[in-house]
């Protein structure tokens, strides 16, 4: 199994599985907005602040430039591409949600999250199988 598809599954689930419990539990007890806004500023903070010190340490300490070629050979990095892009189509999905509903909450936006969710799960199943 690629890393990556580990990281999605097993360690994301292990990461993420406390803060979704907490969300769930505010969300129960009528404070949706603030589980929800907990939901992505935590997943914001993780990667601006983890991934973000974790480059800029690795670029002082070495002096040539550090390669990303996601998009270079994009056949080999499907898997990564479809995170990104999922994660653009779940933002997006929640801001249009929330203006359009006059930033009301309720079961619909959950079913959506969950379809989502369903189909980035069978599709990195799929490209990590292949």
């Amino acid at each position: 199994m690629p890393a990556t598809y580990l990281a999605l599954t097993v360690i994301a689930v292990g990461n993420a599985l406390p803060d979704a419990m907490l969300t769930i539990s505010q969300a129960g007890s009528g404070k949706a907005v603030l589980g929800l806004t907990g939901g992505y500023s935590g997943q914001l903070f993780g990667l601006l602040i983890g991934f973000g010190l974790a480059m800029l340490k690795k670029s002082l300490s070495q002096k040539e430039e550090i390669p990303f070629p996601l998009f270079k050979d994009a056949k080999e990095n499907m898997l990564d591409i479809v995170v990104i892009a999922t994660t653009f189509i779940a933002l997006m999905v929640t801001f249009f949600y929330t203006i359009f509903s006059g930033f009301e909450f309720d079961r619909k936006l959950g079913y959506i999250f969950a379809g989502i969710y369903g189909v980035f799960f069978i599709s990195a199943t799929v490209l990590a199988c292949k």
